[in-house]
């Protein structure tokens, strides 16, 4: 008896207990139950996971939960994740934006490490350095491929002196206040001619020139940190950010802008610092040159020596992929000889969709860039033509930490350090340069072999001209074996059918040909089209003729 009532008093008093419990209590007993179901391999991560949690500050942490957050991120610096669904650990549960991320992202174990953050509008706060341009929070592509990482370094101490040069249409002739001042280097080659240094950069005359060039430049090299207007990928303590900046306008009009490949390739002889067929040559050659803009088919094999050529000079060449959304063969993009083609990726890590693929090295932001235009003004653009200088100044950042690297080094350094998606069509994935710049330190031991690459550059067969291929009507490019005696040749191949526009020493650069006379004066541009292709195909009968090409059209390209 005394054994039954001891036994119905405590059970009363468990009762009374239980109902005592405060429900914060309650819930937090609630919330730890799992814990104890998961085991210690879950709460060893979990400890990791608080000890990664607690190194930002406090205050940021109330910041993230009390607003909704504008991005989420991870804190280990690897990878920005700015809108759809953040990768979690394998198994966890996906967190979307439009729940999870629109608030207090409580980190758990299947959260790690990702945290919100509210910094900027489209500006992830990933550690390192943030510039104070009043337009930076709109540029969402630096925080993409990590410079605020890289800028922690570079921003506290000089760089090597380095030199670009962007071939494009030019940068605005009246100056712009967010970039650097015009150099007495900077060169024109267009309508077959050629000049350096006095009106060489484009004006509004006629009115709506194509400001490309001034766009594609601003990415690169506009002043960082220089409390106004947009920031570009470099960022040190040296005038001018430490590096000299060489403008070779080869295209020229309204948008899109357009050249000749003649002009094109006179101006890839200039930036390499290589004697062209008008006797010029930059006297500070490029390390590195950036081509945003395209021609269609296969790479010309004219094109590729001027390339390779720029290369072995030691000039890192990158271009742009083209903005046709699919595969078909574009060029410079498909010349073997290319350091880095580049497509085009939107703010959520996807390939753009007017990105072309097929040829892609790598790939960068180039949807809604914001950069430098015609003074004063700043714009946004879409195109490949807008992720290739991304690629250019992480180059130039490279060389500024380390000078003697190769344009083999380069490409494995970008390449082998790109994000990867999973979609191939990016290539090895998106540019993040933290991981390329921790490597570069060595030259000795830095590896040129790539670890991802496409295997569909091809030079162009001889005689090869893709259907649709713009061209000038009666114009020829031709490598002779003996280019002194171009003129006797071609007098002996075309007789009086055409003149020769220049000559050249170098048997590699290629001799301009016009046709001429009276019957081509009377030819229709279809009739002149064909009576080009009738003397390329003459000329490549020749044994003195080493190649034969029209003077396609090339254009940049942007929205």
């Amino acid at each position: 008896m005394k054994r039954t009532m001891f036994w119905l008093f405590a059970l009363m008093l468990a009762v009374m207990m239980l109902l005592c419990v405060q429900p914060s209590q309650a819930m937090a007993a609630e919330v730890q139950q799992p814990n104890k179901e998961i085991g210690t391999e879950a709460m060893l991560a979990e400890e990791v996971l608080i000890a990664q949690v607690e190194q930002p500050s406090k205050k940021a942490a109330a910041a993230a939960s009390a607003s909704a957050c504008s991005l989420c991120y991870d804190c280990g610096g690897n990878w920005p994740i700015f809108s759809g669904v953040i990768p979690t650990r394998e198994g966890a549960m996906p967190y979307e934006r439009g729940s999870a991320c629109s608030g207090n992202l409580t980190p758990t174990s299947d959260t790690a490490p990702y945290l919100c953050c509210t910094q900027g509008e489209g500006t992830p706060s990933q550690g390192g350095a943030t510039p104070n341009d009043s337009m930076y929070p709109e540029q969402w592509g630096y925080g993409n491929i990590g410079m605020p990482v890289v800028w922690a370094t570079t921003s506290t101490r000089p760089g090597n002196p380095v030199t670009v040069a962007v071939i494009d249409t030019g940068i605005y002739a009246g100056g712009h206040p967010d970039l650097p001042s015009r150099s007495p280097n900077n060169a024109r080659f267009l309508n077959s001619g050629g000049d350096v240094a006095t009106g060489v950069d484009a004006a509004d005359t006629p009115l709506g020139e194509d400001h490309h060039g001034t766009h594609v430049s601003g990415t690169i090299l506009a002043k960082t940190n220089n409390a106004s207007g947009v920031a570009g990928t470099l960022w040190n303590q040296s005038p001018n950010n430490g590096v000299a900046h060489v403008s070779v306008r080869v295209l020229q009009g309204p948008s899109p802008a357009s050249g000749t490949f003649d002009d094109i390739i006179q101006g890839i002889y200039y930036a390499a610092g290589i004697t062209n067929r008008h006797g010029l040559s930059s006297p500070e050659p490029a390390d590195v040159i950036n081509m945003s803009l395209r021609g269609s088919g296969f790479c010309s094999s004219i094109l590729e020596e001027a390339i390779s050529q720029a290369v072995d000079a030691g000039s890192a060449v990158i271009v742009a992929a083209g903005n046709t959304g699919d595969n078909s063969p574009q060029q410079p993009a498909s010349c073997p000889s290319v350091t880095l083609t580049v497509g085009a990726t939107d703010i959520n890590n996807q390939l753009a969709s007017l990105s072309s693929f097929g040829f892609n090295d790598l790939s960068a932001p180039g949807v809604d860039i914001l950069s430098t235009f015609r003074n004063p003004d700043y714009d946004r653009l879409n195109g490949t033509s807008m992720a290739t200088p991304h690629v250019s100044g992480a180059a130039t950042v490279l060389l500024q930490k380390n000078p003697n690297l190769t344009p083999a080094q380069i490409k494995a350094l970008l390449v082998n350090n790109a994000q990867s998606f999973g979609d191939e069509r990016m290539g090895a994935g998106i540019l993040r340069v933290p991981g390329a710049f921790e490597a570069a330190s060595a030259s000795e031991e830095i590896s040129g072999e790539i670890l991802a690459m496409n295997g569909n550059d091809r030079v162009a067969s001889p005689g090869e001209i893709s259907v649709g291929a713009e061209f000038v009507p009666g114009e020829i490019l031709v490598l002779y074996k003996q280019p002194e005696r171009a003129l006797e040749e071609t007098e002996r191949l075309l007789a009086t059918r055409a003149t020769v526009e220049g000559t050249t020493a170098n048997p590699k650069i290629p001799v301009l040909l016009r046709l001429s006379g009276p019957e081509v004066a009377a030819m229709s541009e279809t009739e002149l089209k064909q009576a080009t292709l009738d003397a390329i195909a003459e000329l490549l009968q020749s044994p003195d003729v080493v190649s034969a090409e029209p003077n396609y059209i090339f254009r940049a390209f942007h929205s």
